[in-house]
């Protein structure tokens, strides 16, 4: 069986989409694991398809790597588990004075 671009392509939608979820879901770290394991897949696959293919996904991936984790982690503060997280600092008039 040959490698192909679709799959390396279903590899990083479905890793993305697992770290979507450990966002929303504890799983004590086993989603982020198994995303980990789809992306590395998916360059993988990509350079057994062609080389340009594979350096492609991988700066696409490292790319990623460096927007993601901000982007997630605003989604996360402002979700119910993301909520009850962090306290909010109170008002400067709030006191109990």
């Amino acid at each position: 069986m040959q490698p192909s671009l679709q799959t390396a392509t279903l590899l990083l939608f479905v890793g993305l989409f697992l770290l979507l979820l450990e966002l929303f879901i504890p799983s004590a770290g086993m989603l982020f694991v198994c995303a980990t394991l789809c992306i590395l897949g998916c360059v993988v696959v990509a350079f057994l398809v062609d080389m340009t293919w594979g350096l492609g996904f991988l700066v696409l991936v490292l790319v990623l790597a460096m927007i993601l984790p901000s982007v997630g982690f605003q989604i996360w503060k402002r979700s119910p588990i993301g909520r009850r997280m962090f306290l909010t600092v109170p008002a400067a008039g709030d006191g109990d004075d």
